[in-house]
């Protein structure tokens, strides 16, 4: 890897990596998903795991039985 751009290229000019640190053409450097402009041997393409969404659960369940009513036996309290 070279340090400095060696060839005059029209319409270009001198730009610095921003995670390596090593000077190139503005044309040989890409924007990544975060904002950096880094070189060709930098660049780090987006994850594909960063797009995948989730569906939507239906959490209830299908049926619910019905709470079954208290059934108590005759008597009354004091026979306890």
């Amino acid at each position: 890897m070279r340090r400095y751009p060696r060839k005059f290229k029209k319409g270009q000019w001198k730009a610095t990596c921003q995670r390596c640190g090593f000077h190139f053409h503005s044309g040989e450097m890409r924007q990544e998903w975060n904002g950096l402009r880094v070189c060709k041997y930098c660049y780090d393409p987006r994850q594909s795991q960063d797009f995948v969404r989730g569906r939507a659960e239906n959490e209830a369940p299908p049926w619910v039985a019905a709470e079954p009513t208290p059934e108590f036996g005759e008597g009354s309290k004091d026979d306890l």
